[in-house]
């Protein structure tokens, strides 16, 4: 039996493209397997903050094994494709458009055809035949690409075209996810606040209500969704939220705090109305959890523009950042821009990481001697597990578990990144 080998780079949809490429290659009669053993590697890259990453890797599996077939699938860019054939020019390729080729692009690779699936139709990402990396996780695609347009992200030159998957496919899925034993279920795409806007709607709210329908005892994780669509449709959101089905979690990047940067940006909101959602959502659910994201370095970015950011994360007080230096994505517009000195970009994002640590402490000291039920969800580290709270706080704990299993805790330690707690 021939084996693969899955390695997978970059978001949750990435992660559930993997899972989708591995129900796909069993099926078809083909082996899972670990790198060494493996008569084949797949890698599943991701480029949003640049090929580096993804050609690190290639060189690596080349390097370390040079006598396997090579597959690179996900989000391939063409400059990706054309430094990959200076690596290995027998690799096969496809990209995120073509996952459901994959059995036919491995067979090639074994077949030593170099083969290049390099569509730009993109294709509806659910009901396909699935290998779970984590058995109480579903990871659920609801969409394909953005509405957006913003001039530091190559995303839409990767996904191209928005396309929002059949409300009646997604809870098809999610029932199949459910009735197989999932207990967390990820809502994931590059913004899921653009749920339906390409048939002219916005129908992010009902999917999820429609969702927390579904019988079963679960949890559900509301995925990446940007300000501009928040604003839009803040009460259904807040309406949902209210189901005890629903985590009080919320990831919405604000990525400059400055309304001009934002503007070049050509993000569709602005600070006021990024504010403006944190406050009803505090309001709400006084112990929401905030994730969001922020650049810093922009083009022409200057340091009291860059000082806003900070202020507004002060202000704020998110429990999550993640912090990005600016980086060139070629074919972008703010490639285009006059850009910083690399530097000043290092020192900027190392100044708000700082800042961003303590604000994560400080939202973390809150829940010091808290008392609930978590949910496992993970294997940790050293006779460890890592379990999630109803505001998704991540909790560890030491003890004898199983994945799946809720069980009653007492937070005494925290950290700018996790609580821990015993059994309650």
């Amino acid at each position: 039996m021939t084996k693969i080998h899955i390695e997978t780079q970059g978001c949750s949809a990435n992660a559930a493209e993997s899972e989708i490429m591995a129900g796909l290659l069993k099926t078809a009669g083909f082996g899972l397997g670990e790198k060494n053993t493996a008569d084949v590697v797949l890698i599943n890259v991701c480029t949003v903050k640049g090929e580096s990453t993804a050609l690190r890797a290639i060189k690596e599996t080349k390097a370390l094994h040079p006598s396997k077939k090579l597959v690179v699938a996900g989000c391939v860019t063409q400059r990706l494709l054309t430094k990959l054939r200076e690596i290995d020019e027998d690799a096969c390729v496809l990209n995120t458009h073509n996952i459901h080729n994959i059995v036919s692009v491995v067979e090639e690779a074994v077949n030593n055809t170099p083969l290049t699936a390099f569509s730009r139709q993109p294709e509806v990402k659910v009901g396909l035949p699935r290998v779970q990396k984590n058995p109480v996780v579903g990871i659920i695609p609801i969409l394909n690409s953005c509405a957006s347009h913003c001039t530091f992200c190559s995303t839409k030159l990767v996904k191209g075209k928005l396309l929002s998957y059949p409300k009646q496919a997604i809870l098809i899925e999610t029932r199949r996810m459910l009735v197989n034993g999932c207990k967390e279920l990820w809502i994931t795409s590059q913004d899921n606040g653009a749920y339906m806007l390409d048939k002219g709607a916005r129908e992010l709210p009902s999917l999820l209500l429609e969702i927390c329908k579904l019988p079963g005892d679960f949890s559900v994780r509301l995925g990446m969704t940007n300000p501009a669509h928040i604003i839009k449709m803040l009460p259904e959101l807040l309406d949902v939220y209210r189901n005890p089905h629903m985590y009080q979690f919320l990831h919405i990047p604000i990525q400059s705090g400055n309304n001009r940067i934002l503007a070049l940006m050509q993000r569709e909101n602005n600070v006021e109305e990024y504010e403006s959602i944190i406050t009803e959502c505090k309001k709400a659910f006084p112990s929401m959890t905030i994730a969001t994201d922020a650049i810093v370095g922009f083009p022409t970015e200057t340091e009291a523009e860059f000082l806003d950011t900070v202020e507004l994360l002060r202000k704020t007080s998110p429990d999550i950042v993640n912090i990005s230096r600016f980086r060139v994505r070629h074919g972008t517009l703010a490639a285009r821009m006059e850009q910083l000195p690399g530097e000043e970009t290092k020192r900027r994002s190392r100044l708000v990481s700082s800042i961003c640590n303590n604000i994560s402490l400080l939202c973390n000291e809150k829940w010091l001697g808290w008392e609930g039920k978590i949910l496992i969800t993970e294997v940790g580290k050293e006779g460890t597990w890592i379990g999630r709270n109803f505001a998704y706080k991540q909790i560890i704990v030491a003890g004898n578990y199983t994945l799946g299993e809720q069980i009653k805790v007492k937070i005494t330690k925290i950290t700018p990144y996790d609580l821990h707690g015993i059994l309650g």
